[in-house]
């Protein structure tokens, strides 16, 4: 499953509230489709546990395109261009998904903070139901919730969606200079930190335990679900003490895939695995992160099954001697 609703609505139990929407679900679907008319090897479902495209932008893009939207800078025209030929995929390197992105946090916070305020807003914006809403709401640009009510005038779709292009180009230049360092790495970040020290204050700690920040691929909405939390850019309301976040930390990584496993139950000991930081939680252990590279990059390690296999795989033996 893909955090999907897995009943129909006349199944009698509670399964979970609030379920994704549906777009990993169905790009997984056509991924396996594609994959198994000839059956799906473990190299072929790698590939889909790496994909990075967030299904939505197949259908939002379109319809931002739509509105002819006319920003009123040149940084924002060129953010409006990388969007129209985004390839959709959230590669590091991708210029276009730190575009679109970008501009989707933006527009997002123009649509709904002013009529839900900060309290309901932290909680919406950012999730699949609000990209789920931009997307009905760009085929109607003249919905109420277009207005800005901050304002005299009686704001339209293709105003706000261009100046959401304006404030993202000008976040953009401010956080990270020249357009050419405008890529998804640069803003998309994760850093895996200890539950115990890591936000500890204490410099040395925090440097001897924690790891990153890393350049992440993938996206909030794609298999490869790096999820990202716009409340944090928005005062909490149970703890005033909590300073927001400013634009070049909003799309650091909050949820991830801790594990990937890819079996074939036809071979078991040709099962593969990566987790997130490695083996070892002692920080001057060898296995202490020592898979972090492979997860970024999107490789696995061997885990044998078989007594057989794991005799042989056998590197070191710790023995508890009462």
């Amino acid at each position: 499953t893909a955090n999907n609703q897995i009943v129909g609505p006349d199944y009698p139990y509670l399964v979970g509230r609030e379920p994704d929407i549906g777009d990993r679900a169905a790009r997984a679907i056509e991924l396996l489709e594609t994959a198994a008319t000839d059956g799906v090897s473990l190299d072929e479902m790698a590939a889909i546990q790496l994909d990075d495209h967030p299904r939505r932008v197949e259908r939002i893009i379109p319809a931002l395109l739509d509105l002819r939207p006319a920003p009123a800078t040149a940084d924002g025209q060129l953010l409006l261009d990388r969007v129209r030929t985004w390839d959709g995929r959230c590669s590091v390197d991708s210029l276009g998904c730190a575009a679109y992105m970008s501009w989707e946090y933006h527009v997002l916070r123009a649509v709904f903070d002013d009529d839900l305020g900060v309290v309901l807003a932290r909680e919406y914006v950012g999730s699949p139901f609000s990209w789920h809403a931009l997307e009905l709401l760009l085929r109607a640009p003249d919905d109420r919730w277009w207005d800005d009510r901050t304002t005299p005038a009686a704001e339209r779709a293709p105003e706000i969606v261009a100046a959401a292009f304006d404030r993202a180009a000008a976040d953009l230049r401010a956080v990270e200079g020249q357009p050419r360092r405008w890529t998804w790495g640069r803003l998309h970040t994760v850093s895996f930190r200890d539950d115990a020290f890591g936000t500890s204050g204490i410099g040395p700690l925090e440097w001897l335990l924690n790891r990153g920040p890393y350049p992440a691929p993938g996206a909030a909405g794609a298999l490869n679900n790096t999820y990202t939390r716009f409340a944090r850019a928005y005062p909490d309301p149970n703890d005033p003490s909590l300073q927001p976040v400013g634009f070049g930390r909003v799309f650091e990584v909050t949820n991830l895939p801790s594990m990937r496993l890819l079996v074939d139950l036809a071979d078991p000991d040709a099962t593969r695995i990566v987790t997130t930081t490695g083996n070892g939680g002692v920080p001057f252990s060898r296995q202490h992160g020592n898979l972090i590279g492979a997860w970024l990059a999107g490789r696995t390690v061997p885990l044998p099954v078989t007594g057989p296999a794991i005799e042989a795989s056998v590197v070191a033996q710790l023995r508890l001697v009462p």
